[in-house]
């Protein structure tokens, strides 16, 4: 019973012509119902910062931006690991690969150099 009615007072509040308010209506039942608001002229002051951002806005906009890095000593591998690698017999897999890698990065500069792509 009680859904019944509820949904037929629904249907009736839906069928009621909804009138929409104005900017001003809305700022005058705020300051009639809210008394900090008039007390403090919040309206007022609102609507003054409103319109003196919007006549900043053709200012221009500055900004900088920084950053520095700090680096102390040169990378490089431990006495221990380069030991360890030459027992285990990596050191000229690794001095091969770091050559051909190496004449590989001087090709392809030459060649953007030289073809422009």
């Amino acid at each position: 019973m009680k859904r019944v009615l509820f949904i037929l007072l629904a249907g009736y509040l839906s069928l009621l012509p909804a009138t929409a308010q104005t900017l001003e209506e809305c700022q005058q039942a705020a300051a009639h119902n809210y008394p900090m608001i008039r007390q403090y002229d919040l309206i007022g002051k609102t609507t003054a910062l409103t319109i003196a951002n919007i006549q900043k806005g053709w200012l221009p906009k500055i900004s900088v931006q920084a950053q520095a890095t700090y680096q102390s000593d040169v990378t490089a591998w431990p006495d221990q690991m380069q030991t360890m690698m030459q027992q285990a017999g990596i050191a000229r897999q690794v001095l091969a690969l770091f050559a051909l890698s190496s004449l590989m990065a001087v090709w392809a500069v030459q060649s953007y150099k030289k073809n422009g792509k």
